[in-house]
């Protein structure tokens, strides 16, 4: 009499879980109603984000014509707009991923079952668990580019249960690239052209592919930077990077680095003779030999830029050569 689907118990559950669903739905009705409203009085109604806006103002979660409210999915019509179906309970944990880049991605938790009991959650990439933190959000960094991944996350309650989200799959992005090995980086870019130099003896040299190879000096600090002759437009773009190889040549016992990154073209305050005790994040700093990839943080960064490339050399009958391979964008 008091368990099973027929007894007490089942009934009073499926009561309960029908209630839970009417409540939904009438909230998810009460702002369409109002939407409804709107459309005829408001000129800027529109059925694509004037909806979206409204409806997620209200707490609850758009994708598409589907609605998550409190953990249950609704199908609406947009050009009344009003509910069209009931496609009963969601996904207890729903995530998103709002930024697909060349080499990461970032997941959003956008829906939580009784969000506040829930300890830890699990990121799983690729069948794998990445990393297990309290954050609704994560980014993972270091992926190739134009690569397919899938992701979920595993939410761990206080109480022991355990509960997964949707699964998404994504491919990151290709590569957007400014110059490679054997291309003409001045078609691009207008050349190399001298920014700022400040040394003594001979000046450095360069060619297309930005071979620079600076002066032996005495007892001097030298410091001399190329930039393109074009500004470029970086704006949507998180991160510059080089292939490159740096040589130290070196006759006594002075300081050299290299370092490539951008210039705003305003001023050339990031350059000065202190510069080598200085890291950014819109540059990168090398002070030994080097052949390898460099990626450089440009998020930060509002405006189009000049890609540069500068040698600061110190002490005694030293030299430093840098050779760019390549160089390319990243989301």
């Amino acid at each position: 009499m008091h368990f099973g689907k027929n007894g007490l118990i089942g009934k009073s559950q499926e009561a309960s879980t029908k209630h839970q669903e009417q409540s939904a739905r009438e909230k998810l009705e009460l702002v369409l109603l109002n939407l409804q409203a709107d459309k005829v009085v408001d000129e800027n109604y529109n059925e694509n984000d004037y909806i979206n806006v409204k409806i997620e103002n209200n707490g609850m979660i758009v994708n598409g014509n589907i609605i998550l409210v409190d953990g249950w999915q609704f199908e609406i019509d947009r050009s009344i707009p009003q509910i069209k179906g009931n496609l009963g309970k969601g996904t207890a944990i729903q995530i998103d991923i709002p930024y697909i880049g060349t080499s990461s991605f970032t997941t959003n938790i956008i829906y939580a079952y009784n969000e506040n009991e829930i300890e830890l959650y699990t990121y799983v990439i690729d069948d794998i668990e990445i990393a297990t933190i309290s954050n609704k959000e994560y980014t993972k960094e270091e992926l190739e580019p134009e690569t397919t991944h899938t992701v979920k996350v595993i939410a761990k309650y206080k109480d022991g249960t355990i509960l997964e989200s949707n699964t998404i799959t994504i491919t990151t992005e290709e590569r957007t690239y400014l110059y490679k090995e054997g291309e003409e980086f001045k078609e691009i870019t207008g050349e190399w052209v001298e920014a700022v130099s400040t040394y003594s003896g001979t000046g450095a040299k360069r060619d297309t592919n930005l071979y620079c190879y600076s002066p032996i000096h005495n007892n001097v600090y030298s410091t001399y930077y190329f930039r393109t002759a074009n500004k470029i437009d970086l704006k949507k773009y998180k991160k510059l990077c080089f292939k490159a190889s740096v040589t130290i040549h070196s006759n006594g016992n002075g300081g050299h680095s290299a370092e490539l990154g951008v210039w705003d073209g305003l001023s050339y305050s990031y350059y000065n003779s202190m510069i080598s005790s200085i890291i950014s994040s819109n540059k990168s700093m090398i002070d030994k030999n080097f052949n390898g990839d460099i990626i450089i943080d440009i998020s930060n960064l509002n405006t189009d830029l000049y890609i540069a490339v500068g040698i600061f050399n110190g002490g005694a009958n030293d030299s430093i050569s840098t050779n760019i391979y390549s160089v390319w964008l990243e989301k």
